[in-house]
């Protein structure tokens, strides 16, 4: 199995394991926050992709918005990170397990739909960021083989399948152009 693959199945049952446990409304605040923290990405990266190129002039327009994206992503992640964990210190563990036997099996099926749509969204945006970066790497050693280990991959196609409806819902409505880097490729 190719590593790209097991990057991908890590990522997904990592972000679906927290999601489960985290609960229903866990889930759906880790939810709204992937959104908020993806449309905050597209509105400030370009600003902030501009501001590094005039500061560093020889910086490649892919490398800044990467940098932008990372720099804006990881801010608006912190905040959803404070957010998360002040939920967490609200609710203590007896209350999410009462409430969880308390739902049902339609509960555990909501939370487990939930917990899926926040994992497929998540490992989409990582995997279709991490394409763009390494599509555009310089055609050394190291970008041919991180290339060639995305060649390989059978859930990366799989994946980015997904990025356009992704893409729809979350940075379609948004005025001006969002990055390059939240672009799906075709």
């Amino acid at each position: 199995m190719p590593i790209v693959d097991i990057l991908i199945i890590s990522v997904f049952l990592a972000a679906y394991t927290l999601a489960f446990l985290g609960g229903i409304a866990r889930t759906l605040v880790g939810l709204v926050s992937l959104a908020a923290a993806v449309v905050g990405a597209a509105l400030f990266t370009a600003p902030l992709a501009s501001a590094l190129r005039s500061l560093v002039p020889s910086m490649s327009e892919w490398a800044s918005e990467l940098m932008g994206f990372v720099v804006t992503g990881a801010l608006l992640a912190a905040a959803a990170v404070l957010v998360m964990l002040r939920s967490f210190q609200v609710s203590p563990i007896p209350t999410r397990r009462l409430t969880a036997l308390r739902t049902g099996a339609l509960g555990i099926l909501l939370l487990s739909l939930l917990a899926f749509v926040f994992a497929a969204s998540l490992t989409t945006t990582v995997v279709q960021v991490a394409n763009g970066t390494v599509r555009q790497l310089p055609r050394d050693q190291v970008g041919l083989r991180l290339n060639r280990a995305l060649d390989e991959s059978l859930l990366a196609p799989a994946v980015l399948r997904f990025a356009p409806t992704l893409y729809r819902y979350t940075m379609e409505w948004l005025p001006g152009d969002p990055p390059s880097i939240l672009r799906p490729t075709a």
